[in-house]
């Protein structure tokens, strides 16, 4: 029998997991892109309870793989800044690509966000929603600016700050 640590630092017999994998499992990119297409299509058909459990899992997976994703690069983040400066730019250039999929992924992520306090809005689950678009207003990036607007809106009106159209 082999040892194993996992995540904690504990010994148990098994494998190396992230919690992670353990709770969402190992999604592909074509898995997510199907949990895309089905929470928007439930979003789209206004079928909003549906909808928000759809766009809660789409977001979770989404999250997961852009984390995959990036973890690829990890070798390079992790090095101090004069490594990084020395790193040849031939080497860099492949990892652009693995980065700006990552951050897609993560933009993916907050607007799923944004459209599953939308739905909550819709069903009544108003508490749920706020901590929803208070997250997201954390994560959305200053260049989203759609979505940003939204998520603020939607705030702002369930907390019946400033007039709101």
């Amino acid at each position: 029998m082999v040892l194993f640590f996992n995540w904690i630092g504990s010994a148990e017999e098994g494998m190396w997991l992230p919690h992670q994998i353990k709770e969402l499992g190992l999604p592909t990119v074509s898995q997510v892109q199907k949990l895309e297409d089905r929470a928007k299509d439930l979003y789209n058909k206004q079928d909003y309870k549906n909808a928000a459990a759809a766009l809660s899992e789409y977001g979770k997976k989404a999250n997961w793989l852009s984390n995959l994703i990036s973890q690829g690069l990890e070798p390079y983040y992790n090095e101090d800044y004069d490594a990084r400066d020395n790193f040849p730019s031939y080497k860099l250039q492949p990892l652009i690509p693995i980065e700006t999929a990552a951050n897609n992924y993560r933009k993916k992520r907050d607007i799923a966000m944004v459209m599953e306090a939308e739905c909550l809005i819709k069903i009544g689950q108003s508490e749920k929603a706020a901590s929803l678009l208070y997250k997201a207003l954390d994560l959305i990036d200053i260049k989203n600016e759609e979505w940003w607007d939204k998520a603020r809106y939607h705030l702002f009106n369930l907390i019946k700050f400033m007039s709101v159209e």
